[in-house]
């Protein structure tokens, strides 16, 4: 039934039912049936249009975490957002013909909940190289640099993700001590083009697909100086974290690997602490 989508979905489910659909299934075949739909409904680009999607309108969306009140910028109609990213896989797939998907436009509780863990873990940070994987509207970057790094990259395969969350971090910078905040445009499925040596590797809800679980795992083994530590949280229901854990488990190069599970917004997140080297 998941080919019966475009043409009532945006307008009236809405993102967040579409994004629960993505989390129960598999996010590419539900994305690929959406863009698919569309082509069989006539969208098209039209000629000689050249399609590029600019960073949306936002509204602010405050969060809690810790001690600190944090402002995020967040994109005023997803409804608006999804439509352009189907049209954008309409016209211009990446080479891996991998459709794109604004999965980056929510506040996910797992961000909250690794951004929670990041500030009571205040002493592991304290001058150290932070990167987040799949940063999203960037919370849990932003909870880094208050938790006292000293550097934090913001890094998401989508470039409106990047862009957004270093909106967020400069809307914050009053609140926050000083730090080097960068962000870059990379892929996990790239690993070569990956800068290296961090101190932490800080993720949550990067597990929405198979093949993820090994992409992450070796890029970590890759980026993560020895003694360095990753912080993990991924919603309690997702089926490939158990494998993404074996998969770090195969490569030897670990130590203490814990999994903790943490209510949320009537959620369960499962929080992953493990060691490098």
């Amino acid at each position: 039934q998941r080919s019966v989508i475009y043409a009532r979905l945006v307008s009236s489910v809405g993102l967040l039912s579409i994004m629960e659909l993505f989390i129960a299934s598999d996010a590419a075949v539900v994305l690929s049936s959406m863009s698919r739909c569309a082509r069989q409904l006539g969208c098209r680009r039209e000629s000689g249009r050249l399609w590029a999607l600019k960073v949306p309108a936002t509204t602010l969306e405050r969060v809690k975490v810790g001690d600190w009140e944090i402002a995020l910028h967040v994109p005023r109609d997803k409804n608006k957002l999804l439509e352009d990213y189907i049209e954008w896989n309409l016209e211009d797939l990446p080479p891996d013909k991998s459709e794109r998907a604004p999965y980056w436009a929510d506040l996910w509780p797992s961000a909250v909940v690794l951004s929670n863990e990041i500030l009571r873990r205040r002493s592991e940070f304290q001058g150290s190289r932070v990167l987040e994987i799949g940063c999203g509207l960037g919370l849990c970057g932003i909870a880094a640099t208050l938790a006292g790094a000293e550097s934090v990259l913001l890094s998401d395969n989508d470039p409106l993700a990047v862009e957004v969350a270093m909106m967020n971090a400069e809307h914050n910078s009053g609140i926050l001590p000083e730090a080097n905040v960068e962000h870059r445009i990379l892929d996990w499925r790239a690993p070569a083009s990956w800068p290296r040596g961090f101190d932490i590797v800080i993720a949550a809800d990067v597990l929405y697909e198979p093949s993820f679980a090994d992409n992450i795992a070796n890029l970590l083994s890759l980026i993560l100086k020895k003694g360095g530590h990753l912080l993990l949280a991924d919603p309690c229901i997702r089926p490939h974290r158990e494998y993404f854990l074996d998969s770090l488990r195969s490569q030897g190069k670990w130590k203490d690997i814990r999994k903790t599970t943490i209510s949320m917004q009537s959620q369960s997140i499962v929080f992953v602490t493990a060691a490098f080297g």
